[in-house]
């Protein structure tokens, strides 16, 4: 809980974060800031790109499925 006030103070000067995730979105660093920023008064945005659930039945090196996401 330390860590998300620490966070929290942090985003809160930004009008825009864009959190760009080489795995799914969900358990990601977004989360992580969505729940830093719960329950609070903050006009930040949070973007994120992620891997769709369209990658998981493919195999292949991280190169590979970025590029598959092109």
């Amino acid at each position: 809980m330390k860590q998300k006030k620490k966070q929290y103070n942090f985003i809160r000067k930004y009008k825009k974060i864009f959190a760009v995730e080489d795995h799914f979105q969900d358990g990601g660093f977004q989360s992580w800031l969505n729940e830093s920023l719960n329950n609070k008064n903050c006009n930040t945005k949070i973007i994120s790109r992620s891997l769709s659930a369209d990658v998981v039945s493919k195999v292949g090196t991280k190169d590979f499925l970025m590029n598959f996401l092109k």
